[in-house]
Parts: structure tokens; C-alpha cells; sequence
């Protein structure tokens, strides 16, 4: 009786079990059978998650301008998101990939304490447990429903999912540094541990999605003219010692992201979104916000939410006032940014932001009007725990169950498994010394995991190589599998993909070097047809997603091909073909210096002769 009694008046204990259930309902599958984890993650991973593998990787090694590239060294540094990626690397050097599954029974407990102290300050302990539990499950309803809605699916899974790096941690600093906030709003003077507790978490929000960070500054600057609007030059010069040590708390979290950004190799960082800003594209920025902040729909919802806030966003609910706050800071902060940066950033992220933060405003105004009529004992409440939890067990399993079936019957992964089994049988531990061609991702990915010590062409994200090299290894590989032309105008070729132009060939290579837009489109640009030419230049600044190569850059790239330029080129130990890209078909591999040791369906495998005897 006593350990019962101590189960349910320890609520933090309490949490870490609800916790630990969630965690295994959806990982059991996994631990109880042995599983290949390299296909777990590269085809069976939340959304594009398996991109941030290798950055994890990285960090891990402390070593960020791997080139891949036996002709080149002294690279500048890839920037990624420290702040929100620096937990996984830590286990990621004890465990390996299976770091990338317990940090998701960590993130699942700290969201769910966080929400339950936000939550408490609404309603007691155990309403709070609950509706965080319901919270966390919100996602799962999407699965479980099959819910297409767009704007539900996107706003939920930006809300909370296990995705690295964003929204899971980039997400919990957030939330955390609203915690803390939301603390300080109920101060009457200031507190300085919980000051110094949010500028470090704010530091990390700065260091992992600085979309965030321009939210929680505005809030809290909010928040000081708030508690002390009538004697604010006292409190500035009074606290001001406070306030240092709290900018500095902020550099102790945010400095090793801001030298990563001084350091970094710019060209991966314009394919990571981030272009000049100058004064016409921050007119076009400015007029597409007007456009939409006083479009009907907007002006709608911006007057309920403000009569939603006079109503509960009093002295007694001042989490309602917060989050309201947050709200108005998320409309505000696109505004600032793209103002006063010499940068733009991805809009789209701005406009997700401002539907999360209209959403989190809608669920705690809705939980203070729930609690103020609608009492839930504590048989009940627990009831309802147990009810979630089971779904949340139901939910996963049905998940797991029609991922599994999805994998197994993914005949594309059975020949990566065929694949990689054969390397590391024929080669072990020899990889590090050799280089490995391929065009297909998760072969990248695979290959950086491996410690192969070159790879002779790779994905933007993961070798701060200038947009020149990336050119030079894209041509000399062409000719190296005897392409010609005619492939690589089917490399570049845009085409139409459901809701916009999209070369994913391009993307993977250059990222948002080719994005398409009336943002960064410039009116002389052209492209194959006036229907391109049309779509693109009326497509509005937020369509970052959008890829497709104008005609001049197009004719650029082909004129390289035509070029007689002698690259440098070590021939590779292994060549990877994929089967099933256009522009790989008429690839045609010297039979003289290579062995073909597999072909499926999907893929094409082929060792150096010199390297490894031919059956």
C-alpha cells in the first residue's frame, strides 16, 4: 500500500512510468526482436528525420567539414542547430543509433512534466497529468483517424513529434522557456534563478530554431513592461547585474551555435534558405504579411482570440494572457526578422509558427473555460489516464503493426539489406579506407555511419563543400559512369509534383539553391515554358519547397559537361547504382576494372576489381 501511495502522490515518478509505457508501447517491436537498425531508421524514421543522422554523427566526433574528398581539405564548418542536436550526440557516442531511441523516452518525460507545470497552473496535479497525456497523444490521432486535413496534420506535427532535431527538442527548449516565463508572469518581483533558468533554455531555443527565439524574446520583453510598467527605470537599474548575468547565461548556450554560423561554409547555409535581404525583398516580404494579416480569415480569428483573452486573460488567468501574448509575438516576429536581418529565413516556418502558437493559445483558453465548469474528481481523472494511456498502447501497436507490413513488403529495403550485409561480410572492418559512389540517400547516409573514408558525391546537408566542388563532383561522376548529356538534362528537368515544381535530384544536391518563387525568382529569369515561367513568378514568398532550375543555369551546368576540363577522380571501391532513377539508366560501369556482385529490381552493386576477386 505504501509503494501505491507513493505511485500516485509523487507525480514527477508518476509521469516517468506513463512515460516509460509510451516509450515501449512503440519501441517494443524493436527491443524484443532483433531488427536491422540501419533500415529501421533509414526507411522506416519519422518523416525526413534520417537526414540529421549524420549531423548527430558529427557532433559526436567533434568534427564538422568532413570532405569526403581525397583532393580536398581545409574545408570551412557545416552550420546545424547545436542546440537542439547536442543530446543525441552524447549517447550517440556510447550507443551508436540506438541513442536515437532512448532520447525519445527522455523527450516524451520532459514534455510531459513541462506541460504538466504550465498545466498546473490552470488546475491541480492530477487534471494536469491528464491533459498533458492528452496532449502528447494529439499526434497519434492523425494516425489513428487517418486524418488528411492539412492544416490539423501540419499543426499537430509541428506541435510535438519525435522528429529530430525540430520539433523535438527545438520544441522542448520552447516550451520549457515558456514554462519559465509563464513562472516569472506570476512573480510579483523578479525572480532571478528562474531569469537565469530562462535565458540559458532561451539560449538553447536561439541554438536550435531560431524562429522560436524571435517569439520568446518579444514575450518576454512583454513580460518585464508588464510587471514593471510604472517603475521600469528602477527595475533596469536595480537588476541590471541580474540582467547581465542572464546575457551571458544566453552566450554560455547559444555561443558555440553562433561561432558554428561565423565559421560555416555560406553555400550550405543558401541551401539550408538563408539568402541576401535586401530592401526589395523585404518590400515583397512585408506586402505578402499585409496581404495575409488583413485578409477576412485572419482579421476573424485575431478578433476571437482577443475577445477569447479579455474574457479569461485576466489577473487570475495569466496564462491565458501569456499565451495570448505568444500569439501576437508570433505575428510580430516575421516582421522583425525580415525587417532588420540582412537574411531571410524559410517563411514557411514563420506562418507554422503562428498556427502553432494560435493553437496553443486555443488549448489553454479552452482548458481555463473546461476547468471553470466542469469539475473531474479523482477516480475519475485516473480513469481517464488509464483511457488515454490504452489508446496511446492501442495506437502504437496498429502504428508499429502497418510499419512493419510497410517494410516488409518494401522490396527496395530488402536489397539494401542484401547489399550492406554483402560489404560488410566481404570487407569489415577495411571501409575506412575506401571510397563509395552512389546517388541514393540512404547509401549517403549508410556510408557516413560506415566511416568510408571517401564518398564521392553527397547530399548538401553533410560536407561543407562550396556550390562549385558540388558541380565538379556531379560532372566528373556523370562521365565517370559514361552519362552524356541527355542524362543530365533529365538530372535537371523540372517538373510538377501535386502542389508545386519539385527536382528532387536538385534538392538533395543543392538544397534551396533552386528554390522558386516570387521572392527569390527574378523577372528576367526563364524557364522551359511560359506555364513554369507563370506558376513560379506568382507563387507566393512562403512556397520555399518549391525547386526548379531557370534555363541559364540549366545551360551553365551542361556547358561544364561539355567542358574538357580534367577533374581530379579516384576511382571508388564500391559503386551503388540505383535502378529506378531516369537519369542513372544508361549508366555504363567498365567491366574491365569492375565486377557486378549484385542486381536487383532497385539497386545495382559493384566492387574494384583490384580490391576484391570476382566469382
Amino acid at each position: 500500500m505504501k509503494l501505491i501511495h507513493y505511485f500516485f502522490n509523487n507525480k514527477i515518478f508518476f509521469i516517468f512510468i506513463l512515460s516509460f509505457i509510451l516509450f515501449i508501447s512503440k519501441w517494443y517491436h524493436f527491443i524484443f526482436i532483433q531488427k536491422n537498425i540501419e533500415v529501421e531508421f533509414l526507411f522506416n524514421f519519422i518523416a525526413d528525420g534520417k537526414y540529421w543522422i549524420p549531423y548527430i554523427k558529427f557532433i559526436s566526433e567533434l568534427n564538422l567539414n568532413y570532405s569526403y574528398d581525397p583532393f580536398i581539405e581545409n574545408l570551412k564548418i557545416l552550420p546545424i542547430p547545436l542546440g537542439s542536436l547536442f543530446l543525441y550526440s552524447i549517447f550517440f557516442k556510447f550507443i551508436n543509433l540506438y541513442s536515437l531511441i532512448l532520447i525519445e523516452l527522455f523527450a516524451t518525460f520532459f514534455f510531459l512534466v513541462i506541460f504538466f507545470k504550465i498545466l498546473n497552473k490552470i488546475t491541480n496535479q492530477n487534471n494536469s497529468i491528464l491533459f498533458s497525456l492528452i496532449l502528447i497523444s494529439l499526434p497519434k490521432l492523425i494516425f489513428f483517424f487517418d486524418i488528411n486535413f492539412h492544416y490539423i496534420v501540419n499543426t499537430l506535427e509541428n506541435f510535438y513529434s519525435e522528429r529530430p532535431h525540430r520539433p523535438i527538442f527545438s520544441n522542448l527548449f520552447f516550451y520549457l522557456s515558456i514554462y519559465f516565463l509563464l513562472k516569472e508572469l506570476f512573480e510579483k518581483n523578479l525572480n532571478r534563478k528562474n531569469f537565469y533558468y530562462l535565458s540559458f533554455f532561451m539560449g538553447l531555443t536561439f541554438s536550435s530554431f531560431y524562429y522560436f527565439f524571435l517569439i520568446l524574446l518579444t514575450s518576454l520583453i512583454f513580460v518585464i513592461f508588464y510587471k514593471n510598467k510604472k517603475n521600469l527605470v528602477f527595475f533596469l537599474k536595480s537588476e541590471y547585474l541580474t540582467l547581465v548575468k542572464s546575457f551571458l547565461l544566453f552566450l554560455l548556450a547559444s555561443t558555440p551555435f553562433i561561432i558554428n554560423l561565423i565559421l560555416h561554409e555560406s553555400d550550405v547555409s543558401k541551401s539550408a534558405g538563408l539568402i541576401n535581404n535586401n530592401l526589395d525583398r523585404k518590400l515583397n516580404i512585408i506586402n505578402y504579411y499585409i496581404n495575409v494579416f488583413f485578409n477576412i480569415k485572419f482579421v476573424s480569428i485575431l478578433i476571437f482570440t482577443t475577445l477569447l483573452f479579455l474574457l479569461f486573460g485576466n489577473k487570475e488567468n495569466k496564462t491565458v494572457m501569456l499565451f495570448y501574448v505568444i500569439f501576437i509575438s508570433s505575428i510580430l516576429s516575421p516582421l522583425i526578422f525580415f525587417t532588420a536581418s540582412p537574411k531571410t529565413g524559410l517563411v514557411y516556418h514563420f506562418n507554422n509558427n503562428i498556427i502553432l502558437c494560435l493553437f496553443l493559445f486555443f488549448v489553454f483558453s479552452g482548458t481555463v473555460l473546461f476547468f471553470k465548469y466542469i469539475k473531474i474528481n479523482f477516480k475519475i481523472c485516473y480513469m481517464l489516464i488509464f483511457f488515454v494511456i490504452c489508446f496511446n498502447i492501442f495506437s502504437n501497436i496498429k502504428e508499429n503493426n502497418q510499419n512493419q507490413l510497410n517494410l516488409d513488403s518494401n522490396k527496395k529495403s530488402k536489397e539494401f539489406i542484401i547489399i550492406t550485409d554483402k560489404i560488410n561480410e566481404d570487407f569489415s572492418n577495411k571501409l575506412k579506407n575506401f571510397a563509395l559512389l552512389t546517388f541514393d540517400t540512404n547509401f549517403m547516409i549508410w556510408g557516413i555511419l560506415k566511416n568510408f573514408k571517401y564518398i564521392n558525391i553527397l547530399n548538401h546537408m553533410w560536407t561543407p563543400k562550396t556550390y562549385e566542388m558540388i558541380e565538379e563532383d556531379l560532372i566528373k561522376n556523370f562521365k565517370f559512369l559514361n552519362l552524356n548529356k541527355k542524362d543530365l538534362e533529365i538530372f535537371l528537368k523540372n517538373s510538377f509534383q501535386e502542389w508545386r515544381y519539385f527536382n528532387q535530384n536538385l534538392g538533395e544536391l543543392f538544397g534551396y539553391r533552386y528554390q522558386a518563387n516570387s521572392l527569390v525568382t527574378k523577372n528576367y529569369d526563364e524557364f522551359e515554358n511560359e506555364k513554369i515561367k507563370n506558376f513560379i513568378k506568382s507563387s507566393p514568398p512562403n512556397l520555399n519547397q518549391q525547386i526548379a532550375i531557370t534555363k541559364k543555369e540549366r545551360n551553365r551546368i551542361i556547358s561544364l559537361f561539355d567542358s574538357n576540363i580534367d577533374y581530379n577522380f579516384r576511382k571508388p571501391e564500391m559503386i551503388i547504382i540505383n535502378l529506378d532513377k531516369d537519369f542513372l539508366k544508361k549508366t555504363s560501369i567498365n567491366e574491365d576494372t569492375y565486377c557486378i556482385k549484385f542486381k536487383g529490381n532497385f539497386y545495382s552493386l559493384y566492387y574494384l576489381k583490384k580490391t576484391m576477386k570476382c566469382n
